[in-house]
């Protein structure tokens, strides 16, 4: 795959991938490119996720909230972390005995 970036002007940083433009921008019109990095972090995962596969059924009401944990000594993110929530009703995938 190979990615085109593209500087169409202002803070705005575009990212055209398969056809599909990603549009980032500084003045809040868009997510920054920071913001659209730490998306992926989340939406990485849910893409893989076990009711992704035909055979295991829907994702509907499958939720992953993700929460950045600030470093107090850097104030940048020390952390990063990711909660999955299934939905009303499922059963977790975890093994019991």
């Amino acid at each position: 795959m190979d990615i085109t970036i593209e500087f169409p002007g202002g803070d705005r940083v575009d990212a055209v991938m398969d056809g599909v433009r990603l549009v980032t921008d500084q003045d809040g019109s868009a997510p920054s490119p920071f913001q659209l990095f730490l998306a992926s972090i989340g939406t990485a995962p849910g893409s893989t996720s076990p009711a992704s596969s035909a055979s295991a059924g829907s994702d509907e009401g499958l939720v992953i909230r993700q929460r950045m944990v600030p470093d107090p000594a850097s104030r940048l993110i020390g952390k990063i972390e990711l909660t999955i929530e299934l939905p009303p009703g499922s059963r977790s995938s975890t093994a019991r005995p």
